[in-house]
């Protein structure tokens, strides 16, 4: 799925890949700790967020 705002593309790529990556080799394996990708996503959300507002 495309981000809301192209500018943020690569970033929402780059996060949904370490989502991914986290939900098969941590989550299914009973780790929940997902602040793997929490640095990723708080840019992405940064990104959108000016690029919406």
């Amino acid at each position: 799925m495309n981000s809301v705002s192209q500018e943020c593309q690569e970033l929402k790529f780059s996060y949904d890949a370490c989502f991914n990556k986290w939900f098969r080799e941590h989550f299914l394996r009973g780790n929940s700790d997902a602040s793997v990708c929490s640095e990723i996503f708080a840019d992405y959300q940064k990104c959108v967020k000016v690029g919406t507002g």
